[in-house]
């Protein structure tokens, strides 16, 4: 009797954690649906451009390069650099561009959000009335269209909008090409599908312009290590949407070794756990199921998908009589099973589909399946190690690929 019972909660939590897979295999289906055309204006926005900055020296001046290079009118946007307790000839190499510097006044890093904040207050000081300020951090290259892209959003109407976080360094090692593919699947399926499912998607850390009402409307008050995540729930509590810029692009410098990036990890996971801690109630309780499941999206659709495959299989071996290892009798069960099915095949597919479509698909994915995989398993002791964690501090990512 014991034994039926703890089977049949087994088969509870089991589908209850399928319906959460499920959800996202829906958002990554619109994905795949028309955007639907939205006229702009001809008016063409001005942008404050704002690049924290903590000793980025040798990745700093390819940016910089990336974002004087322009298709965008120059005369319509300011560069700003937030000089953030540099010591490594960041501010210096700075004055050799037509950009205005700014400098943190606080004694000790206390991470990148604070840094924004404190620039788009100094800004703000400045009685310079930009229609909107754009976030991108110094390891990063702008597309020549980047700038043009986002303002035809903004003409749209959207006071919030995300450009599509592109790989600059994909095939420097396995570790740097995994980080790559799964952006390029997250960007696909999670990013394009919310955003076209009409709840909005939700801002990247880098490459997203903010108008200057909604910053009026939702201050950029954040306090954890994940302000990105933080900016985008209250977003969410104020019933605002971010949209998604597909042509917007920034490419970004991924680890390419696997230390730093367990650390890089550590303090995302930290951020997240810190942004939940003081958020999720009011998310629930204000019905915010979507921006909840859209919060947690990164973690939960690799991690429902790993176990439905590891489950998968062995239920397979079940019905197939091959092997001596039994889970819940309830995987055996026709409807269920089929169900199941089609969800691992159907991500595969879409997930594939998807690369294709983007032209990112590559025969080196097959070859790196292992990396990929250790990339999404090492997900789990480097999430675990960041929530339980006691630590504070804040790990910065030294960045070496200038091009």
């Amino acid at each position: 009797m014991s034994f039926n019972f703890l089977n049949m909660c087994a088969a509870v939590i089991q589908l209850f954690v399928f319906f959460i897979a499920a959800y996202y295999m829906c958002v990554s289906i619109f994905s795949f649906f028309p955007s639907g055309y939205k006229k702009a204006g001809d008016e063409k926005k001005s942008f404050a451009i704002i690049i924290p900055a903590h000793n980025e020296a040798e990745v700093l001046p390819a940016l910089l390069r990336s974002l004087f290079n322009q298709t965008y009118p120059r005369g319509l946007y300011d560069v700003f650099v937030m000089a953030d307790r540099c010591d490594d000839g960041t501010e210096e190499l700075s004055m050799l561009y037509p950009v205005k510097i700014l400098k943190r006044t606080t004694t000790d890093y206390s991470g990148k959000g604070a840094a924004v904040g404190d620039a788009i207050d100094q800004i703000s000081s400045l009685n310079e009335n930009f229609d909107a300020y754009i976030i991108i951090d110094a390891d990063n290259i702008a597309d020549p269209r980047f700038l043009e892209e986002i303002n035809h959003k903004m003409q749209q109407g959207y006071d919030a909008v995300q450009g599509y976080i592109d790989a600059k360094n994909p095939y420097d090692s396995w570790l740097s090409y995994a980080y790559a593919v799964w952006y390029w699947i997250s960007n696909r399926t999670f990013q394009m599908g919310f955003s076209r499912l009409g709840v909005g998607c939700k801002l990247g850390g880098t490459g997203f312009a903010l108008s200057r009402e909604l910053l009026n409307e939702v201050n950029w008050e954040v306090k954890t290590m994940a302000e990105d995540a933080e900016y985008t729930i209250k977003l969410a509590l104020a019933n605002k949407k971010v949209y998604y810029a597909k042509r917007a692009i920034v490419y970004d410098e991924k680890p390419r070794n696997f230390v730093n990036s367990i650390f890089q990890r550590i303090r995302w996971s930290k951020g997240i756990n810190q942004v939940q801690r003081d958020y999720s109630g009011r998310m629930l309780r204000g019905g915010h199921i979507n921006a909840y499941l859209r919060f947690w999206s990164d973690l939960f659709m690799p991690l429902c998908f790993i176990l439905f495959l590891i489950i998968y299989i062995f239920a397979t071996l079940n019905i197939a009589d091959i092997s001596n290892v039994k889970f819940s009798l309830f995987w055996t069960y026709p409807v269920p099973y089929f169900m199941f099915t089609i969800y691992i095949y159907g991500t595969i597919i879409m997930s594939i589909y998807g690369l294709f479509l983007d032209k990112k698909w590559d025969k080196r994915i097959v070859l790196n399946i292992i990396g990929i995989a250790i990339y999404f398993i090492s997900w789990i002791p480097a999430g675990l190690w960041g929530i339980l964690s006691r630590s504070n501090r804040w790990y910065h990512t030294k960045h070496k690929k200038g091009l």
